[in-house]
């Protein structure tokens, strides 16, 4: 990895020493606010009455209905901090109230000639506010019934026309108000559903950061751990061989032919380890430079790739491979070349792994967390206790010639690195009628 790319990952990687909490959408609610208005004009009421002489024809009835809606104000507080008033059981309550207050009040003063009469208009814009136009258009008709039975019977009449134009303003009104309601509805339901995308859009670039994070760390880690084994696998055969060639050139050596073809045949086989060695270094690095472009990665697809890129293994060992599927499975985020190269390298463990004409299971089945991907061969297998060791870089499962699985630790070994790199892990387990179970585990993307 270049030292720009160094750079851009830990840029990537950089964040800040303190999560912020998630942003909570907070509604628009004027509903609320009347309250406040509801209760100074209360208080303004009181102090007309007190200052003005206003007609009043049944005083005490006049003062027991200001004295209920006094009584009312902080019920109202109480009903609107338990969240009473958004709850559609009880959102009808404080206009019905209202209502019926008004009319007591135009009772105890002139009837339907009550200067009071806009007070219709405040549980009507309350009332629009809260249900729309249904709940606003009911309120601004029963104002304008209870207006017309107080025009009829009460002891003081206005003039025909302004009683007509006021009864039909009521439900005028509350067209109005009710249409306002619809749009403030319309407008909370859009700013949540915005919110809920900026959240979603979050969790995935926070999804992202961690990923491109573990990523670089399981990168920066096989980096560590290749040098550390290479070094010695290096070391391995370029010892005997140095040691043989010393001997070689020692003077006045003679060495019997037998003994010399053996020498050389010891020379050459380590001479092909080194071969060997530097293969799989390359094939570390085209594995390495695999670039990262995260996605939703649809692991039925990968799983179907990854096979057929294997065909021509399986038909020189005539094994097949059978393939279950759950028939929904979750999407995973991450790197969709890179876990069809983790499949691939486990399949060809376990073709190798597996007698020929054999066969090879691979299961995808959806989990509670995400996906299991399960590949059994039916061949010889590693001991229990040399389990864990194959996704060991450059593990020798076997020295013994007649040992099908071989030297399968790198290719095994950047197959964990590039699971952990997606959150995931792999693990293997030997079966009870032979052969070996490999298990990755991966988490699902919401």
């Amino acid at each position: 990895m270049s030292d720009e790319e160094h750079t851009t990952i830990e840029q990537l990687l950089g964040q800040p020493e303190e999560t912020e909490e998630p942003a909570i959408y907070t509604p628009i609610l004027l509903a609320p606010a009347f309250l406040p208005l509801r209760g100074g004009v209360i208080l303004l009421l009181l102090v007309l009455l007190v200052t003005l002489p206003l007609p009043t024809y049944y005083p005490v009835l006049l003062w027991i209905t200001l004295i209920l809606a006094a009584v009312t104000v902080p019920a109202s507080y109480l009903l609107e901090q338990r969240g009473l008033l958004r709850d559609r059981r009880f959102r009808w309550v404080l206009p019905g109230a209202d209502i019926a207050l008004i009319t007591l009040l135009h009772v105890g003063t002139c009837g339907a000639a009550s200067p009071f009469f806009p007070l219709f208009y405040l549980p009507i814009a309350y009332a629009g506010l809260l249900g729309g136009y249904g709940g606003a258009l009911i309120t601004g008709l029963i104002a304008s019934a209870i207006y017309g039975l107080l025009y009829l019977f009460g002891p003081v009449r206005p003039e025909p026309w302004i009683a007509i134009v006021a009864a039909l303003l009521f439900p005028l009104a509350g067209g109005i108000s009710g249409y306002l309601g619809r749009y403030l509805g319309q407008l909370n339901r859009r700013g949540q559903a915005l919110l809920e995308q900026a959240q979603r859009m979050h969790r995935e670039v926070e999804d992202r950061r961690v990923l491109y994070e573990r990523w670089y760390r399981a990168v920066d880690r096989l980096k560590a751990d290749f040098v550390y084994s290479a070094s010695h696998e290096l070391r391995t055969p370029l010892t005997p061989v140095k040691g043989y060639l010393q001997m070689l050139l020692s003077p006045g050596l003679a060495l019997p032919e037998d003994k010399a073809r053996e020498v050389m045949q010891v020379m050459s086989t380590n001479v092909d380890m080194l071969a060997q060695l530097v293969d799989d270094i390359l094939y570390l690095q085209r594995v390495t430079r695999i670039p990262i472009d995260l996605e939703e990665v649809n692991l039925s697809l990968v799983a179907k790739q990854a096979v057929e890129e294997l065909t021509g293994e399986m038909e020189e060992a005539q094994i097949q491979v059978q393939m279950e599927e759950a028939p929904i499975l979750p999407r995973v985020l991450g790197s969709h070349d890179s876990l069809k190269l983790v499949l691939a390298n486990i399949l060809e463990t376990a073709i190798r792994d597996s007698p020929q004409g054999g066969e090879v299971g691979l299961a995808l089945c959806a989990t509670t967390k995400g996906v299991e991907i399960r590949i059994s061969g039916s061949g010889r297998g590693v001991p229990t206790e040399q389990q864990e060791r194959i996704f060991d870089l450059f593990f020798h499962a076997d020295s013994s010639p007649t040992y099908v699985l071989g030297r399968e630790g790198l290719s095994l070994a950047i197959s964990r690195y590039i699971a952990e790199m997606h959150g995931g892990e792999i693990t293997v387990e030997s079966q009870t009628r032979g052969g070996m179970v490999f298990t990755v585990h991966l988490p699902g993307h919401i």
